[in-house]
């Protein structure tokens, strides 16, 4: 299995050739577990702000593509792309609304 710090440096072409339109601005990976307790990697994909808002199908093939990567270089595991928005509110408040 590749080191987080492997799979940033060799993800982060592919999605900025993929997602450079759309504002993509770096990549951040961690190495974890699924709820059933299979390795897998958690990929932030990090876009500037104000980015333009992301085609769906543009995502699932930059989590295919990603996916192509790693497996050419021997890492297997199945990768959670998550896209995070620096002007993005969403789960601010959430850990205080659940107390």
């Amino acid at each position: 299995m590749l080191k987080d710090a492997q799979i940033e440096k060799l993800v982060t072409p592919k999605l900025q050739e993929m997602l450079g339109p759309y504002g993509f601005a770096s990549a951040h990976a961690e190495s974890g577990f699924d709820h059933d307790g299979d390795p897998v990697v958690f990929l932030d994909a990090n876009y500037r702000e104000h980015a333009p808002e992301l085609d769906a199908l543009k995502a699932l093939k930059a989590i295919s593509e990603t996916m192509n990567l790693l497996r050419e270089h021997g890492d297997e595991r199945f990768v959670h792309l998550r896209h995070v928005y620096p002007d993005d509110d969403y789960g601010i408040d959430d850990d205080e609304a659940a107390q």
